[in-house]
This record gives C-alpha cells, sequence and structure tokens, in this order.
C-alpha cells in the first residue's frame, strides 16, 4: 500500500467533508435567516399598518418624566504599549417608566402605559458618578476592585417633553385619567402596552433603522460564508470527490526528490509519475524505485498517487481555521449592529485613561 504524506485515509476524509461542508452550509443558513428575519422586521415597522405610531411625547399631568434607563458602569484602566484603555463594565441597570401620551399628527392623544419589559430607543449620555465606586452599594463593584482601582460612570436614556417617537406596542382598551368627559370617573380609551410576547418599543429614530443595520451585518457575513464554502468546495471537497469517484490505474515512476526537514533529516519524498493522464507528482512517507509502477486514481480533473483516494490535511486545517475566525467576526460585527437598548450586558472598551472616557460619546457600545 502506498502511504501518502500529510494525509488523510479516505474513511476519516469523507467524516471530516461532510463535518466541515455541514458546517459551513449552517453557518450560511443561519446567516441568511437572520438576515431575512430583520428585513421582515424592518418592512413591518416602515408600513402604516405595520402596527408603529409615531408623534410626540407628552408627560402626563403632573408628572416630570416619562421613561428613562440608567447604566451603571465600573471602568478598569489598562496600560498597553500603545497607551491607556478602560474597560468599562455594567454593574447594574435601573427603570423608571411611567404612563405618557403620544400625540399624533391630528392632534389625537394616544395614552401610552410602559412596563418594566419596555425598551427605550434614543442615545445614552454618560457623565462620570463616583458613587457607583462606593464600597456595598453595588456587589459586582467589589470583584473587580479587588483586581485593582477602580471608577465609576454613569450612562443615561430619557424621553423629552415634546420629542418625537416612534412606537410599536399593542392597542387596547384601558382607563385614561386625562380623558374629556370624564363623570363620576376615568373614561375608558385605547391604550398602548406590551404585547403578551414582545415589549412596548418607544425609539427616537424609524424603528425600521435598527432592523436594516441588523440585516446589513447579516447580509456582509452571508457574503463572506457563501465565498468560504465555495473556496472550501473548490479546492479541498471537490477534487477529493473527483478522486474517489476516479478509475484506478498505474504510472511509471519517474523522478524520486528526497524532502527535508530544517534539521536535514529526510521527512518524505515527492514522487514523479508517468501514466496515461499525464505526470502525477505527490509526496510519499517511503521511496518508491525509479521505474517502477505506482497505483493510481485518475479522476476528471486530477490525478492521485493510491489505490484508494487521500486528503492532505493542510486543505480541512486551514478551512476550519477560516470557519472559526469568520465567526468570531460575525459575531462582533452583529454585536456591534445591535443597539444598546437590546443588550442585556454593556461592556465598552475606550482608548483613554476612566476620566477621560467617563463621558466619552453620547452612546455606549458593547464591544465585548
Amino acid at each position: 500500500m502506498v502511504e501518502v504524506r500529510e494525509s488523510i485515509d479516505a474513511s476519516a476524509a469523507w467524516v471530516v467533508l461532510g463535518t466541515l461542508t455541514v458546517l459551513f452550509a449552517a453557518t450560511l443558513f443561519y446567516a441568511l435567516s437572520r438576515r431575512r428575519a430583520a428585513l421582515r422586521s424592518a418592512m413591518v415597522d416602515a408600513r402604516p399598518s405595520g402596527g408603529v405610531r409615531t408623534g410626540t411625547v407628552a408627560f402626563a399631568r403632573g408628572e416630570s418624566a416619562a421613561m428613562q434607563v440608567t447604566v451603571f458602569q465600573v471602568g478598569m484602566e489598562r496600560r498597553e504599549k500603545k497607551g491607556t484603555y478602560t474597560d468599562w463594565v455594567e454593574v447594574a441597570r435601573e427603570r423608571m417608566v411611567l404612563p405618557f401620551y403620544l400625540v399624533q399628527k391630528d392632534g389625537t392623544r394616544l395614552r401610552v402605559e410602559p412596563s418594566d419589559r419596555s425598551l427605550l430607543a434614543c442615545a445614552m449620555a454618560t457623565v462620570r458618578d463616583t458613587s457607583v465606586e462606593e464600597p456595598g452599594r453595588f456587589a459586582k463593584v467589589e470583584r473587580f476592585r479587588a483586581v485593582g482601582p477602580v471608577a465609576g460612570r454613569r450612562g443615561v436614556a430619557a424621553l423629552a417633553d415634546g420629542e418625537r417617537v416612534w412606537v410599536r406596542g399593542t392597542l387596547g382598551e384601558g382607563v385614561d385619567p386625562e380623558a374629556s368627559g370624564i363623570y363620576r370617573g376615568a373614561a375608558s380609551a385605547p391604550v398602548l402596552r406590551c404585547a403578551a410576547k414582545a415589549p412596548l418599543v418607544v425609539s427616537t429614530v424609524p424603528l425600521e433603522h435598527d432592523s436594516l443595520k441588523l440585516a446589513a451585518a447579516h447580509g456582509r457575513f452571508a457574503v463572506v460564508f457563501a465565498t468560504l464554502l465555495a473556496i472550501f468546495s473548490a479546492f479541498v471537497a471537490i477534487p477529493f470527490v473527483d478522486v474517489a469517484l476516479g478509475t484506478p490505474e498505474t504510472a511509471r515512476v519517474t523522478g524520486v526528490v528526497p524532502i527535508h526537514h530544517k534539521n536535514g533529516s529526510v521527512i518524505g519524498y515527492r514522487v514523479d509519475a508517468e501514466g496515461r493522464a499525464g505526470t502525477v507528482r505527490d509526496s510519499l512517507v517511503s521511496a518508491p524505485a525509479v521505474g517502477s509502477e505506482l497505483p493510481v486514481r485518475r479522476g476528471r480533473l486530477t490525478t492521485q498517487v493510491g489505490e484508494t483516494p487521500s486528503l492532505y490535511f493542510l486543505g480541512p486545517v486551514l478551512a476550519a481555521m477560516a470557519l472559526l475566525i469568520a465567526l468570531a467576526l460575525y459575531r462582533a460585527t452583529v454585536k456591534r449592529a445591535t443597539p444598546w437598548y437590546a443588550r442585556a450586558y454593556l461592556l465598552s472598551q475606550e482608548s483613554g485613561t476612566a476620566a477621560a472616557t467617563a463621558t466619552t460619546g453620547a452612546r455606549m457600545h458593547d464591544d465585548g
């Protein structure tokens, strides 16, 4: 039996190729399905009849707020050759929700009753907050304090009176204490609330914007996964299948060249053989005699030395590495495209000291 260097035997090769093909196809299918879902959501939100209502915010009588989300973060500085960086980690999140009114284009006031499940989609301004660092206030801070000095900051997202918003929720009947014509009790009126399986969303930008960003991120990596699958098929899978389905023949050895390691030792032999299909070159463990005959398999596209097809291990290894790198980049890209309000946990890595980055930007980003 001819032993080919750095190769996987036929039985194991089928398993490796099948597994990698399924993984590439699964990641491609996942990215495409997530893109379709994001586009579908954007189309629904953009339609006038899609359940999204727009108007301006009016605080309820006697109130000075409507919705507010406060995120507390602790920062830890780290010094590297390129400079100082601060890792800001969320330690707590607080929500304040009160009923408010959506003043629509025709002047009608629609009562909105958000709950703790409601999402507020707007910019988040950050300010330095030394109270976050106080011992005992947040239990999570103590874990970070054990590592080194910490700093605190607070991010606040809030609706302003008169601000234009887009609201997605379920319309039902409720009690509106500010409705006109009240006699001996509050009047029944339409009220926007959370659905049974979906939160109420109040956004200061059209709701389809975030869905389109997510769709673009999924779409870019669908192209990446499709490209990787095509390359893997063309250079690894198809040549192996072609040889496996090929015709067994013999070829006469015309040249043998030793393959040397860096330390000078011989680790194999590069063999040239001439057959009906032309010249065949392969790397073997042992050196055949020049003029002897070797079994080969001739496919439509390529010819390989050996009685059975073999798969060079480098192809599957590079394919697996490329897939892992693409998946890591895909995860990071989707996280960056996901708005902060849709994430359960915020982590930001910013260039500069804690004091300099405590008020960086008007929006927190999740880089972790």
